[in-house]
């Protein structure tokens, strides 16, 4: 699968994190991140590291790369590609989004194929009216005398120790309240993403796919590093949309 051609990059985390670094030095880190999400991840290779941070000479490459190894790991992939940890989560993110956004999309076209289905196996016909079959239109049903009509169906009595109608067996008229089952709070979990629900009823503020995605990334981003817990993640991320919609900064 090709990569997605663009990362949110948050400006101030990003100038905190390379504080420290010389201008020099933040160039071939930028370029570095950039190329590992371009390629995927960077090979181990000098030379070939040399050639993406345009070090120069392997000797000055060594220098720069001194200050610089501390940024990039392998310990967030399996193919043995260096990368940057928050890169990664960007990308785990986008991927989640995508196969959640494909997987709603199939959902919600089976579903109106189903409703559509059902509302045509479910369409009412007029009732047959049978052959034998009184006529009550007829002048001859209503000469029968009331001694010759059916008797209607006695009314049946309520069985001994049953409760009355609308009520209970308590006799105090209410229904029995029901548990409520109490959500536990949580932190977000790492590959966490708005249900299909969520995201339908998020579109309906006027939001393409890539704005949810972008927000899904800000909101996970944040989250992920602020360790808070929520009972409900989904309803969490839905109020954040609702703010950004009216220009408000709450998550």
């Amino acid at each position: 699968m090709s990569q997605p051609p663009a990362f949110q990059c948050y400006a101030k985390d990003l100038l905190a994190d390379t504080e420290h670094l010389t201008n020099e030095e933040f160039g071939a880190y930028w370029r570095l991140v950039c190329q590992a999400w371009i390629q995927d991840g960077l090979v181990s290779d000098e030379r070939d590291l040399i050639r993406l941070s345009r070090a120069g000479t392997p000797g000055r490459f060594r220098q720069l790369w001194h200050r610089l190894e501390v940024f990039f790991s392998t310990e967030h992939r399996t193919d043995g590609k260096l990368s940057q940890k928050r890169l990664e989560q960007t990308r785990q993110t986008q991927r989640l989004w995508r196969e959640k956004s494909s997987k709603g999309g199939t959902a919600a076209a089976l579903a109106k194929a189903q409703a559509r289905d059902h509302q045509e196996a479910t369409t009412l016909e007029p009732p047959l009216v049978p052959s034998d079959a009184p006529n009550v239109n007829s002048p001859v049903s209503s000469l029968q005398s009331p001694d010759s009509r059916p008797d209607p169906d006695p009314p049946l009595l309520p069985s001994v120790g049953a409760p009355p109608q609308g009520g209970q067996a308590n006799g105090s008229g209410k229904k029995p309240r029901t548990a409520r089952t109490r959500k536990v709070k949580h932190r977000l979990p790492d590959e966490w993403a708005p249900s299909d629900g969520t995201v339908a009823e998020a579109k309906g503020f006027g939001f393409s796919d890539a704005e949810l995605e972008a927000i899904t990334d800000e909101f996970c981003t944040h989250w992920w590093g602020d360790g808070g817990v929520k009972a409900d993640w989904d309803m969490t991320w839905l109020n954040r949309v609702i703010a950004l919609k009216h220009g408000g900064r709450k998550r």
